[in-house]
């Protein structure tokens, strides 16, 4: 099992279908099967937070059907006349491994509580640590994926689209003024990477302050290696600054500025009033180095590319319309505060209509919110805003509660995985992130490892 575990951020490096099919059998299958050959009970938690996936995730659904029944009266009825609405109806704009996922990590653990064999089953007897062995394996796939996407950089190789088509090579619109190019991953676009790299890097940085603050105080035990002075500090700042690296190179603006942000608030946070000088000296250093690495990645100049456009009200860069995409969600809001548009009707031609209604008709691109609040109200509504708010709230409140508790070794990693949310919230103002997929796999994976980590013998 651990083994698995080690191997595991490999596969989620890799594409969507790689990631799914690693999340079902590592994530919840194999160790579940382990707990019940092992005659132990999967902790009833586990029951909480799987339902929270699949609250989580029906919400859109529960929409798409209230706006069949209740139209928008400024939309052209015909929309809502669509011969084949099933199944589309049921799509979410979470992926559907929140449900499924969910309802498995349901049944397994009502089975484990069911069944009873005659005679027990003898199973060798192993140091079952998640944690401590996903860790392990994040550092060299950290490093392994940063080494590829630097060579991608530099030739423009696409490795998403490589074994796909005879020449794998991103377009000239992925070129830095500066040299190199926008990476795309094995995820099939540069904001992916962002989202995700952002993730990983901002969940070790935390963990590495977090332990150079309190190593004295509590118990390290899931970090490899943790009766080593050093190795734990290097190894979680090698998957800090690989990642840091990959976001960089993606070209994400949003995500390279607030990973810089948290970089530095982070070890303020923890460390400022223990160790003034030793923090102070390394934000300076972070800051410096973080500065010129995205100067030279001309990453400096697209900001201020768009800061200009937006400050003199003039037609946003190339690609980057994002305000329009902004000011049609907030009209679709507005229009149906209370439900929005549903999500299911928007890709129906509600949206179309909405940005042709607005005189945006000309516009080379008609997308979504690009900003995963205005996303979820123009879809959603203040419903769906609700209902996703607080079933993030009660899940890491059932963590706080069951996993990060007092006496457990796991509570470092409750602040760790906090900021790791954080990090793509701020991120998620100019990117509907927590619909992507690629992203979603990273932070529910996290979310499983933590917990098969914590005690066995909860309630």
């Amino acid at each position: 099992m651990n083994v698995c575990y080690f191997l595991f951020p490999f596969f989620l490096y890799l594409g969507i279908a790689v990631q799914g099919l690693s999340y079902y059998l590592i994530g919840i299958a194999l160790p579940a099967v382990f707990f019940i050959l092992s005659r132990k009970q999967i902790p009833a938690y586990f029951i909480k937070i799987g339902g929270v996936f699949i609250f989580l995730h029906v919400i859109f659904p529960i929409v798409n059907f209230l706006i069949y029944f209740f139209p928008n009266a400024s939309i052209s009825p015909s929309i809502y006349k669509i011969a084949l609405q099933w199944p589309g109806i049921l799509q979410s704009n979470f992926p559907s491994s929140l449900f499924f996922g969910g309802l498995l990590i349901i049944l397994l653990t009502l089975a484990s509580r069911r069944v009873v064999l005659s005679t027990p089953l003898r199973v060798v007897e192993q140091d079952f640590q998640p944690l401590k062995y996903f860790i392990s394996g994040l550092v060299l796939a950290s490093v392994l994926f940063t080494c590829l996407m630097l060579y991608g950089h530099t030739t423009g190789i696409d490795f998403h689209s490589l074994f796909r088509k005879k020449l794998g090579y991103v377009s000239n619109n992925d070129h830095f003024k500066s040299g190199g190019y926008r990476v795309y991953g094995f995820y099939g676009h540069p904001l992916t990477i962002s989202g995700v790299c952002l993730a990983y890097a901002i969940f070790s940085w935390t963990l590495l302050c977090s332990f150079l603050s309190n190593k004295k105080t509590w118990s390290w035990n899931f970090l490899p290696y943790n009766e080593h002075k050093f190795l734990p500090i290097f190894f979680l700042f090698v998957i800090t600054f690989a990642n840091e690296v990959c976001l960089l190179i993606s070209g994400g603006r949003t995500a390279a500025i607030v990973g810089l942000i948290l970089l530095v608030v982070i070890p303020l946070f923890f460390n400022l009033r223990k160790n003034f000088l030793a923090t102070s000296i390394t934000v300076v250093i972070i800051c410096v180095a973080s500065f010129f690495m995205a100067k030279k990645l001309g990453i400096l100049s697209r900001i201020e590319t768009v800061a200009t456009s937006i400050s003199k009200r003039d037609k946003l860069d190339g690609g980057n319309y994002r305000s329009y995409f902004w000011k049609t969600y907030k009209q679709m809001f507005l229009d149906k505060p209370l439900v929005g548009q549903g999500n299911y009707w928007l890709k129906q031609g509600a949206r179309e209509e909405y940005y042709n209604k607005l005189g945006y008709a000309e516009l080379p691109q008609k997308y979504v919110a690009h900003n995963v609040y205005l996303e979820i109200l123009g879809t959603t509504g203040l419903l769906g805003f609700i209902w996703i708010s607080a079933g993030i709230i009660y899940l890491f409140r059932t963590m706080k509660k069951y996993v990060f508790t007092e006496e457990s070794s796991l509570k470092p990693v409750g602040s760790a995985l906090l900021f790791a949310f954080i990090a793509n919230l701020l991120h998620g103002f100019t990117q509907n992130v927590y619909f992507d997929s690629s992203v979603v796999y990273i932070y529910i994976c996290l979310i499983v490892v933590v917990m098969w980590s914590g005690k066995t013998d909860a309630a």
